[in-house]
């Protein structure tokens, strides 16, 4: 019987030689001749020889390790100790340290280029580094992106938001104003008219306009007419002569802010020579703004330009040339536009229609019953119809005045002549208004 170690498996095979037979075991058995048997050649395992040199030395002759911690830790414990073919100890180490015992941090924040985002902080670490992003950007600091102040629209609808770093600019449309437009502009200007007539208001309109120009807070300024005195006070200053109009722009153009003029009687219609005078004034006075390269533009009528309208902080102003016209009574038109305003409501406001700046007010309108008369006659026929209702006011009330007379015993004569006596005196107070109703409900009440 011959036996082999396996030193793979440690399993020992049987051989049994028997006549002409031979059986292995896990074989079948045949008949061979008798021979020699070689045992199957098996793989062998290198089993590793274990370091004659004891923990934290290297090398056939046993060098310490660099970098020994005294725990059995070797290179700072930050690499690996290897013995070169000298058989010197040397160490490999890790990413993030250097020197020959691993002890060195490297910096890598000092390297070139940065290993963070130009716009992040990189720190140091041992072994490492960290990258924060700087205020106003996000990302992992590596890459950072700017955050966009500007996505939540803090200028809302009436500027433009520039987004910049950790903060946005607000550009505000004309109208409004504030770090965050939010408040709409006041409308500032300077408004002069009947000056200046002599060289008294002449030196105090120097000093006004000083003082304006200091404030600083016009945006324009407009003269509404009369730059001088009417004619029939013929005095040096109040001729229409060239000289009276070239002074006159002179002062204006030292104002910092844009001036408007708008003609007077006094310094047209009233001049001997109205077509002369007219004639200066529009060579002096008219575009008198355009001196001024930020003056607003402005729209002007096509048949009579001294006529002017623009829009500035959401109002619309306008400049009308109204010399020789005739404007219409105000609490005339107050009276129309109330009676207007019922009829559209269907009832008496109960608050004010005409305050914007407060809509709440209460408003009593004890005269809403004339206001509709009034509103009335003007819709059916225009002005005609509501001076077709002022005669007829006016004449029922002389005939009832005249009814009373008569019944007081008065001649009818001499009630109707004095009647008439009186009408000149009180012609300036017969205007489209409500107190017309009295003229008439008194002497009804006294019959």
């Amino acid at each position: 019987m011959l036996g082999t170690l396996n030193r793979v498996t440690g399993v020992l095979p049987i051989v049994l030689v028997v006549g002409w037979f031979t059986l292995a075991c896990g074989s079948s058995a045949s008949p061979t001749e008798p021979d020699t048997i070689t045992p199957p050649e098996l793989p062998s395992v290198d089993t590793p020889e274990a370091s004659p040199c004891p923990v934290d030395y290297v090398g056939e002759d046993c060098v310490p390790c660099l970098g020994r911690t005294g725990d059995g830790g070797v290179c700072s414990n930050h690499g690996e100790c290897f013995a070169d073919q000298n058989g010197k100890a040397f160490c490999q180490c890790e990413e993030g340290y250097e020197g020959g015992a691993c002890s060195e941090d490297i910096d890598e924040c000092l390297g070139s280029p940065s290993p963070c985002s130009s716009d992040a902080l990189c720190t140091n670490t041992w072994g490492g580094y960290a990258c924060t992003c700087d205020v106003g950007y996000e990302g992992d600091g590596q890459v950072c992106t700017n955050i966009d102040d500007c996505e939540t629209a803090p200028c809302g609808e009436h500027g433009t938001c520039i987004d910049g770093i950790d903060n946005f600019d607000c550009v505000c449309n004309d109208d409004h104003e504030g770090a965050l437009c939010q408040s709409p502009k006041k409308l500032l200007f300077a408004v002069y008219a009947d000056t200046p007539y002599n060289s008294v208001q002449e030196l105090a309109l120097e000093g006004h306009i000083t003082q304006m120009n200091q404030a600083a807070t016009s945006h324009f300024v407009i003269h509404l007419g009369d730059i001088k005195g009417g004619y029939k006070a013929a005095t040096q200053s109040n001729l229409c002569t060239e000289d009276r109009y070239i002074n006159v722009a002179n002062i204006f153009h030292e104002s910092s802010a844009p001036v408007f003029f708008i003609p007077g009687d006094n310094e047209w219609n009233d001049c001997e020579d109205p077509d002369q005078a007219w004639a200066l004034w529009w060579t002096h006075m008219h575009q008198f703004e355009t001196f001024w390269p930020d003056a607003p533009v402005v729209e002007r009528q096509a048949v009579r330009e001294e006529n002017f309208a623009w829009v500035s902080h959401q109002v619309l102003l306008i400049g009308i040339n109204l010399v020789g016209g005739k404007m219409i009574d105000p609490d005339a038109l107050m009276r129309l536009t109330a009676g207007r305003v019922i009829v559209e409501q269907g009832a008496v406001p109960r608050t004010d229609p005409f305050t914007f700046v407060a809509p709440q007010v209460p408003w009593h309108n004890p005269e809403w019953l004339g206001d509709l008369a009034w509103f009335a006659a003007h819709r059916a026929g225009g002005d005609a119809g509501a001076q077709t209702l002022k005669l007829a006011l006016l004449a029922g009330a002389f005939l009832l005045a005249l009814a009373l007379a008569r019944r007081l015993g008065a001649s009818p004569v001499m009630a109707a002549a004095l009647l008439l006596l009186l009408l000149p005196g009180l012609a300036w107070r017969f205007t489209l208004r409500n107190h017309l109703h009295a003229l008439w409900l008194i002497p009804l009440y006294g019959l």
